[in-house]
């Protein structure tokens, strides 16, 4: 079986400064791709910002621009700058950089190049008069946390429709296996609808379950000389499931989009996202299944827009709601068709 990757290692961060912070690791690029996870420079972006504000504050929104990809062989350093601290409200912004060398005149210089960039919006934990109200309708336009379609694990998914039809997938070629394991080591736990990777027919939404795996989540102790002890951990603050969460939204949004155009999944030729954002409607739990709700409404010109709502799946309760544009090259072949008008 294999081994888990501990997501609270993939995250760590050092305080190097008092809002200034540098990843303790290097980034992990996905399977299949050259650069670094976006959905790690997401949540670490989150993280260094919680870890600036005291704790009576959790996010409401944040905003993300992906400018260039990360190289996955660097640390990252994240600057937060406070742009206004109010009673009730902070705003936040955090610049990711890392160091890049150029050879000029017979010397290299490195400077420091600016990957990624996030705005994040605090509130104090207040409970308003019509906050209760506000939960109910949106519980009400929910499903209650039942998908509309049965959905399988993905890892037997994969080797239902995609090895058993390796010739659907000429673009993993030669790496069925490798791509498994994305299934089987990752933080994330996925629950897909059949059909998911072989898409035979337009669909106007998709529906499928994610959660973190438990052991991904827990560490027993340090394996560093240094413990960070002061800074946000899944044991001393509970607001460490947002950054887990701002992870996990940011995975397989892009490599939907042949799903809801009749295609087979890992078609493209070329993906990057472009932008990111997140609205919490209340403390996500993300060690327990959340049901997620998504839209294509737009694809034109290789750029895509996926939005999605995600509901805790025992309670219906709406927890997010996440967008991402990308840029996605699909084979003459295999570009997104437009779906019928109803």
């Amino acid at each position: 079986m294999a081994t888990v990757a501990n997501l609270e290692k993939l995250l760590e961060l050092v305080r190097v400064a008092p809002q200034r912070f540098v990843s303790r690791a290097p980034a992990v690029a996905p399977i299949g791709s050259r650069a670094t996870f976006g959905g790690t420079l997401v949540a670490q972006s989150l993280l260094a910002a919680l870890n600036t504000v005291p704790q009576r504050f959790v996010p409401t929104s944040l905003h993300c621009y992906f400018i260039e990809g990360g190289d996955p062989a660097q640390q990252v350093q994240y600057a937060v700058e406070t742009l206004r601290r109010g009673g009730q409200f902070i705003h936040a912004q955090v610049r990711a950089y890392q160091e890049s060398v150029k050879q000029q005149q017979q010397q290299q210089q490195k400077r420091q190049r600016l990957i990624f960039t996030s705005t994040v919006l605090f509130s104090s934990k207040m409970e308003h008069p019509h906050a209760r109200v506000e939960a109910a309708r949106l519980d009400e336009r929910g499903t209650r946390g039942v998908p509309q379609e049965p959905v399988v694990d993905a890892a037997v998914l994969y080797d239902e429709e995609v090895v058993a039809h390796g010739e659907d997938f000429p673009a993993l070629r030669g790496r069925f296996p490798h791509q498994r394991t994305y299934f089987t080591s990752q933080p994330m736990e996925y629950r897909f609808p059949r059909g998911f990777f072989r898409s035979q027919s337009p669909h106007e939404s998709l529906e499928y379950e994610v959660r973190l795996r438990r052991e991904s989540l827990h560490i027993t102790a340090r394996e560093t000389e240094n413990p960070n002890d002061e800074l946000i951990t899944p044991r001393n603050d509970p607001r460490y499931h947002y950054a887990a969460f701002a992870y996990l939204s940011d995975a397989y949004l892009l490599l939907t989009v042949p799903y809801f155009h009749g295609g087979p999944l890992y078609s493209h030729t070329f993906s990057v996202s472009l932008d990111h954002s997140i609205y919490f409607h209340q403390q996500p739990r993300v060690d327990r299944w959340l049901l997620l709700q998504m839209r294509n409404p737009r694809s034109h010109s290789d750029r895509h827009l996926l939005q999605c709502d995600h509901f805790e799946a025992e309670s219906g309760t709406i927890v997010a709601s996440v967008s991402q544009e990308g840029l996605v090259v699909y084979p003459q072949q295999q570009q997104p068709k437009p779906r019928p008008r109803l």
